[in-house]
């Protein structure tokens, strides 16, 4: 018999249509031996729980969650966890639509392979559903995958399929804001645990602006650096307290005027103003710190997706994001 998937979701206040597009690009895959948990993390929005329960009724795979607070997606992930049967665990995002091969093919992947971790490269996509042509290569085997992610998480969330005996290992995700799914692949690193991704577009992953705060933005950069620079620690980090020091929330401010310019920086990239853009990515290059590293890992990232494809006899990308 083919194994069980769990497929994990946590929703909190997204739109109709992508909720039902998310929902549909999962029930219509062409692995079919799956079960889809969706934690409810908003019970106040009764238009998710109505849709949600709309396809329970269709399809005995849907399962549903209510939390009855907002717990945020780390410990609303670890209840879907809890409640898991299968043998795999794949994420999938409220607002992202999966091609509908996308856990067959993994799995197929990750089978062939021997791996425990997989992960695919990703088609960007924006509010409207449309393809933002924005290239995004990332390092697919396990050695080098280990390197970048040292300094960069080059394995898109929304795109995971683990095995469950990971994330018990793991003792599942920490509740480290903004970052948990960095947190967990830095944790994951230092087991023998062997990563992989496929090198097809096998999410659309949507850029949903409006969802994104500044101050979330600029904590993510803030814990990422934190755990970057303790990875060797990584186990023993309390997140919570640290962001409670003086140093973390200086760094806080600063990291807040960077991810001000660098949300100008991408709207000037989608209006293809080239000479506005340029502008906006010097600023950030040198206006604080978190530019500056933040072109540092990158450059580490690209010249790691460049000596993959060069060892395993592929075409280095001219471009990677």
């Amino acid at each position: 018999m083919k194994p069980l998937i769990s497929v994990i979701m946590s929703t909190y206040n997204e739109r109709e249509e992508w909720l039902r597009e998310a929902v549909e690009s999962i029930l219509s895959q062409t692995y079919e031996n799956l079960e889809f948990i969706v934690i409810l993390d908003n019970p106040e929005n009764n238009m998710i729980e109505r849709v949600i329960h709309e396809y329970a009724l269709k399809d005995s795979r849907v399962t549903v969650v209510k939390n009855e607070t907002n717990v945020g997606l780390a410990n609303s992930l670890n209840r879907g966890l809890n409640m898991a049967k299968g043998e795999y665990i794949a994420r999938m995002d409220a607002d992202d639509i999966s091609c509908s091969d996308r856990l067959r093919q993994q799995l197929e992947y990750m089978l062939n392979n021997r791996l425990d971790f997989v992960g695919s490269y990703i088609t960007r996509i924006d509010e409207a559903g449309d393809d933002m042509n924005i290239s995004c290569k990332l390092p697919r085997h396990d050695f080098f995958i280990r390197k970048t992610l040292r300094f960069y998480g080059c394995i898109m969330h929304p795109t995971w399929l683990v095995r469950n005996q990971v994330f018990s290992d793991l003792n599942g995700y920490r509740n480290v804001p903004s970052t948990e799914d960095y947190d967990l692949l830095l944790r994951a690193r230092k087991k023998e645990v062997k990563f992989g991704v496929v090198d097809k577009a096998l999410v659309k992953y949507r850029h949903n602006y409006s969802g994104i705060t500044m101050s979330s933005n600029a904590r993510q950069r803030v814990v990422a650096l934190y755990l970057q620079k303790n990875f060797r620690s990584i186990d023993d980090l309390n997140i919570d307290d640290y962001l409670q020091t003086d140093d973390a929330k200086k760094k806080m401010e600063i990291a807040e005027k960077h991810a001000a310019i660098s949300e100008k920086a991408w709207e000037y990239r989608l209006a293809k103003n080239k000479v506005m853009h340029f502008r906006s990515l010097i600023q950030m290059l040198f206006g604080s710190r978190y530019g500056f590293c933040a072109a540092v890992n990158l450059a580490i990232f690209k010249l790691f997706v460049v000596a993959d494809c060069i060892v395993h006899r592929r075409t280095p990308p001219l471009i990677s994001y």
